[in-house]
């Protein structure tokens, strides 16, 4: 597949996805071999300031040597930008071989009848994978949407978890109030894992 036919394909997958969740995901991953299980993870969530707090801290890391991985969404410029490893994009190409990666294993999934995963499942998985092949040291995770239930939160190698500002959004999924929707958000927590909070909120 060139670029075209592999965005073209990806589209078409994501078209024949069921409900978002972990199910999905998690059992890509395990078709793919459990990349995540290779890596080690900052993860953030929040309501503003998310992509501002993986800036600051990719820049920190970067300087102090560490090789980093990050994985954003929604992106400014190009659709390359959602996944960086070492401070810079993937490229056109990575991006081709990625899909042709994870292809193989969503069509086998079809075939036997399991659920597919989202779009956003699917680069979530892509993402994995490259940083398990660029041997990122540290990965930086933001939440898609919520926490318990984010398709990001499959991953447990956590060494860390930020929470930028939460306030309301996405109330028909993560709940009614600010409290409701923080619990939720906080579900991407582990034991034994360091938390870090905005105090404003």
């Amino acid at each position: 597949m060139n670029y075209e036919e592999s965005m073209a394909w990806l589209s078409y997958a994501a078209g024949k996805a069921g409900a978002p969740g972990l199910t999905a995901l998690a059992r890509l991953l395990e078709r793919l071999g459990r990349p995540q299980d290779h890596l080690r993870f900052i993860h953030i969530a929040g309501t503003n300031g998310k992509g501002s707090v993986m800036a600051f801290l990719e820049a920190v890391l970067e300087e102090a040597g560490y090789r980093t991985g990050r994985y954003i969404s929604p992106v400014l410029f190009s659709y390359e930008e959602k996944i960086r490893a070492g401070g810079k994009s993937m490229s056109r190409e990575d991006t081709v071989s990625l899909i042709s990666g994870i292809r193989p294993a969503v069509e086998k999934m079809e075939e036997e009848g399991e659920a597919l995963p989202t779009l956003f499942e699917m680069e979530t998985a892509m993402s994995l994978l490259y940083f398990a092949r660029r041997k990122c040291e540290v990965v930086l995770l933001e939440t898609g949407m919520g926490g318990a239930q984010d398709a990001t939160n499959v991953v447990e190698n956590k060494i860390l978890t930020v929470f930028s500002s939460i306030s309301m959004d996405h109330m028909e999924y993560l709940g009614s109030t600010q409290e409701a929707i923080a619990r939720t958000k906080a579900g991407i927590m582990r034991p034994g894992v360091t938390a870090v909070c905005d105090p404003s909120g």
